[in-house]
């Protein structure tokens, strides 16, 4: 029904909606830029929702999707680890305060149905890329390094940031060329693609952003062959990676740099990342098998962890941590099988509907959950802040199923 011919109350609430819609959008596009940004355009998301005074309805329509109820369920679980955790009350609520993130692909998957606006949050996201990566380029050409001295055109949040940022855009390129009926748009989104893939292997020193780009790329080649030839194109990507690690001295600096922190672990007078790591996950496996089924209670990582290397070390391996740089491992300690139960029931609905999606958007949404997957045995890469906030919108505005009946919003 047009807008025009709508009652005033129903209008405000189609505009209402829309500018929810948009602050997602501004909301994942800020991502790599403004915490701050973020932030607020996050805020504007849930006020405007309320406003609408379609917000039961969104809901209920994420609800009707699995993904939905499987996030559901994972909040219920972080919310009865807040009753036993061994942490105060500001630890716990802090700590699900941290897990907001899937809360906003609840909503986004309430909102995002019509492909029309999924057409516009990836227009978006690569529009930002864009400029952002000439930016990186004219900054790295002329030795400017905001964040790190040793980091020239690493602009955005961090390495690793800028690094997965620029692979999703990457790919988000390569599956819109492939669609693209124009030879000219078709051309320009491969070179764009080629502009963000150069600049992870030759400016972003981030070891996250390399692991990050092979599932990316094989979103992109099972897109192109098919399931059936996924062999080919895992090898074909293998024989790419090689010849990355030949080409890049960058990468393959990083990748011989943790080789050495993990080899010299044990006589390192200082803290390193790996070394930082490994000490990480040895002690976080020994407080999981203390608790395995229920964890240390929903923000308890910090308190059990940082208690028990005090007393065990006097170097650098005594430091207080708060996070193991290990989803399923700070999911575990916290929430034990039971809570990684929810969690991965989470990652496999979201693989479920990734793969039967009928659209093309269905990809995206699959060559980011892979990649974040594989960078989150490393880093906790579905909780913190910017890649946190990045994969809950990519998912919900991907993932988002247009509704059986016309929600009264649209």
């Amino acid at each position: 029904m047009n807008s025009i011919g709508q009652p005033p109350a129903a209008r405000w609430s189609r505009y209402a909606l829309d500018a929810s819609r948009v602050s997602a959008i501004v909301a994942a596009a800020a991502v790599p830029w403004s915490t701050a940004l973020v932030s607020l355009a996050c805020g504007v998301l849930l006020i405007t929702l309320l406003a609408s005074g379609r917000a039961h309805r969104v809901i209920r329509d994420a609800l009707a999707q699995p993904l939905g109820v499987a996030i559901a369920v994972f909040f219920g679980v972080l919310l009865v680890g807040m009753l036993y955790s061994q942490a105060g009350w500001p630890e716990r609520a802090a700590s699900l305060w941290s897990w907001r993130k899937p809360a906003y692909a609840l909503i986004l998957l309430g909102l995002f149905g019509a492909n029309a606006w999924k057409r516009r949050f990836v227009g978006t996201l690569v529009a930002v890329a864009a400029v952002s990566v000439v930016l990186s380029y004219s900054a790295w050409i002329v030795g400017y390094a905001p964040k790190i001295p040793s980091e020239p055109g690493v602009l955005l949040q961090n390495h690793s940031t800028q690094g997965i940022f620029f692979g999703l855009a990457m790919m988000c390129c390569l599956l819109a060329g492939l669609d693209a009926r124009s030879r000219r748009a078709r051309w320009g989104l491969f070179a764009l693609a080629a502009l963000m893939m150069l600049n992870v292997v030759f400016v972003s020193p981030g070891r996250s952003g390399y692991l990050a780009l092979a599932p990316m790329l094989v979103a992109v080649g099972v897109r192109l062959l098919g399931w059936r030839r996924l062999p080919l194109v895992v090898a074909g990507i293998a024989l790419f990676a090689g010849l990355v690690y030949v080409a890049s001295p960058m990468v393959r600096e990083r990748i011989a740099l943790g080789f050495v922190e993990i080899e010299t672990v044990q006589q390192a007078e200082i803290i390193t990342s790996m070394g930082f790591r490994l000490n990480a996950w040895q002690n976080t496996f020994e407080l999981i098998r203390e608790r395995p089924v229920f964890g240390h209670g929903t923000g308890s990582f910090g308190a059990v962890y940082s208690a028990r290397v005090k007393q065990r070390y006097a170097d650098w391996r005594g430091l207080p941590g708060t996070d193991p740089h290990n989803q399923y491992l700070m999911v575990l300690a916290e929430n034990g099988a039971i809570g990684l139960v929810a969690f991965l029931a989470v990652l496999l609905c979201a693989l479920r509907e990734s793969i039967r999606a009928p659209d093309g958007y269905r990809w995206i949404a699959f060559g980011a959950l892979f990649a974040w997957s594989l960078t989150s045995l490393f880093n906790s890469h579905f909780r913190t802040f910017p890649e946190g906030h990045l994969i809950a919108l990519v998912l919900g505005a991907m993932l988002a199923r247009t509704p059986a009946r016309p929600s009264a919003g649209d």
